[in-house]
């Protein structure tokens, strides 16, 4: 969950995303540090658009475990080009507008509370501190260089390396909290000879990837965001599993137990959440989809209100 937080906090605060005709592309490296656990690195790729017409700035990021397009904020550039806002918070440039050589901003989400130094004139250098009530949380640093964009296509595929004969099967339902809360997801499953991976969307969350290691009927299950590893079983014909079962310690001190299907016209998971005595639980409920439509699919989602 703290992982979670500080990415998509990160990524809130990143440089602005500009036109078409005004677009920069980063090819570097995120660093996660959380006070309760060792430091996780990333490969990143960064295209940044601005469009002064607009006076808007968006900005996409893909890494080794967000393989889609994050398009996760969009950011209102004031009239005279010296200041911005973005959903939860508000920012200022550094230099002559529309010729920025960065910025600092501050921002909340989610009980979250970042602030966040950037500067763009050589390269790509963010600087993101985040505190949960009033303690540190976490800090995350992205370091990258300037990239030709054509060569984005290519960077970003080389970052997905599934199997040639990969099965993709998608689904779009919600997922329900027992304290209440529930939102719209989509999750995609890649099925290989060993390897499965649930590449899970949602509004108000980064994309996670959950990579299933598969051993006879035995499964090693990571979540290379949120650094914890776990372990449990498969069920149904090899290349055609229907379901899992694992436990795992969660980086922040929490343990999990979920159980789930795979395939067939519907994806269920059942997620029981331990932290510090108080429990709570996640059920998620999807009806399959043709993948030809997940792009949009997933642009509907974060574009949501």
């Amino acid at each position: 969950m703290a992982m979670r937080y500080l990415v998509a906090a990160a990524a809130i605060m990143a440089v602005p995303r500009t036109v078409r005709a005004d677009t920069t592309c980063y090819a570097g490296t995120e660093r996660i540090e959380l006070p309760d656990g060792p430091p996780r690195t990333t490969v990143v790729v960064l295209e940044h658009e601005r469009d002064r017409g607009a006076r808007v700035i968006r900005r996409h990021r893909w890494t080794e475990t967000h393989l889609d397009d994050d398009t996760l904020s969009e950011d209102r550039v004031a009239a005279d080009g010296k200041t911005f806002t973005f959903a939860g918070g508000h920012g200022t440039f550094w230099g002559s507008p529309w010729q920025w050589t960065g910025y600092h901003a501050e921002g909340e989400r989610n009980g979250v509370t970042f602030v966040s130094d950037a500067t763009f004139d050589q390269g790509l250098s963010i600087v993101t501190r985040v505190t949960r009530g009033g303690k540190p949380a976490g800090l995350v640093r992205v370091s990258a260089s300037e990239l030709d964009c054509k060569e984005l296509d290519r960077r970003r595929a080389a970052f997905d390396d599934s199997a040639p004969d990969a099965v993709r099967t998608c689904y779009a339902g919600s997922e329900t909290s027992s304290i209440g809360a529930s939102e719209q997801v989509i999750v995609e499953q890649i099925t290989e000879a060993a390897r499965i991976r649930l590449v899970h969307s949602a509004k108000t969350r980064d994309t996670t990837v959950t990579t299933f290691a598969i051993a006879g009927d035995a499964i090693t299950v990571t979540d290379a965001d949120h650094g914890w590893q776990g372990h449990g079983t498969i069920t149904g014909p090899r290349g055609a599993w229907t379901g899992y079962a694992f436990t795992a310690h969660l980086d922040h001190g929490g343990d999990a137990d979920v159980h789930g299907t795979l395939g067939g016209d519907h994806l269920t998971r059942a997620t029981e959440l331990s932290i510090q005595h108080a429990k709570l639980t996640l059920a998620l409920d999807a009806t399959r989809f043709d993948c030809k439509a997940l792009a949009a699919k997933r642009a509907a989602l974060r574009t949501q209100p």
